[in-house]
């Protein structure tokens, strides 16, 4: 996957459940056993969050699968990558959580990591968040 693929699968989504995202982060969950597929994990603040989070995540998987071959071909039958698990990400939850790591100093350069590919960084945001109550679900489908 690529950024711009991820940034128009949220937009499309956003469009179809009348959502407003602020911010959002994506890596992937690697699986722990060696028959269990993976998944990526979104963390996304919402501004405006979707009635129902579970659409939100079928239509950026359908949206991915239209846009990436590759993608698609992971996701056919859950073989080898499960849905994507989305968490809500409290308001403020990012800013707080980058002003923890640069040491309190926030500026408009700041940004949030839109993906990680190694799964290391979105584990200690989801972590750090979950510590600091503020991811509103904690579910995971791994387990």
């Amino acid at each position: 996957l690529i950024s711009e693929e991820l940034e128009k699968a949220v937009a499309c989504a956003c469009n179809e459940t009348d959502a407003e995202v602020h911010d959002f982060h994506v890596g992937p969950v690697f699986p722990v056993t060696p028959n269990q597929p993976g998944y990526h994990l979104y963390l996304i603040e919402f501004r405006k969050p979707p009635k129902e989070l579970d659409r939100f995540s079928m239509i950026v998987d359908r949206t991915l699968c239209e846009l990436n071959e590759d993608y698609d071909a992971h996701r056919k039958g859950d073989l080898t990558m499960l849905k994507p698990e989305i968490q809500r990400v409290k308001e403020g939850g990012f800013e707080k959580w980058m002003m923890h790591r640069k040491g309190g100093e926030l500026s408009v350069q700041h940004k949030v990591p839109r993906m990680d590919n190694s799964g290391e960084l979105t584990s200690r945001i989801r972590n750090w968040l979950i510590e600091n109550n503020l991811i509103e679900n904690t579910g995971n489908q791994s387990q």
